[in-house]
């Protein structure tokens, strides 16, 4: 009677024994891919990092390309401004110049009239 009790606790102990290798060759197998999915994780994380490290830069690249744009744009304003001041400039000069041309004339009109007056009054004197 003893004998097949203790039989029968080998058995368990073996069939324990067998169960718990199972188990654990089961959570080696686990904790496996556990790790090879974290590494196929970190891998795509760095090709991602990666990626957007050369989106950053042909971001960067447009942006300097953008802000030259822009201040090449903001000289050419400045010098129409200028140009557009000069050409006001002109404008207001060719006015004036104008302005003493006529002037020049009513002047030049008023001196033959003056002339032609005393050359009338020579005229009558002799």
């Amino acid at each position: 009677d003893m004998g097949k009790q203790l039989l029968s606790y080998k058995e368990q102990f073996v069939a324990q024994e067998a169960m718990a290798n199972y188990k654990e060759e089961k959570l080696q197998r686990e904790l496996i891919n556990i790790q090879e999915y974290f590494e196929r994780l970190k891998s795509e994380c760095e090709d991602r990092e990666r990626n957007n490290l050369v989106v950053i830069s042909l971001l960067e690249d447009k942006l300097s390309d953008h802000e030259a744009t822009l201040s090449a744009l903001g000289k050419e304003n400045d010098m129409r401004v200028h140009a557009e001041s000069k050409l006001i400039e002109s404008v207001d000069n060719v006015k004036k110049l104008k302005e003493q041309l006529a002037a020049n004339k009513q002047k030049s009109t008023d001196h033959e009239d003056k002339v032609s007056r005393l050359l009338n009054q020579v005229a009558s004197l002799q």
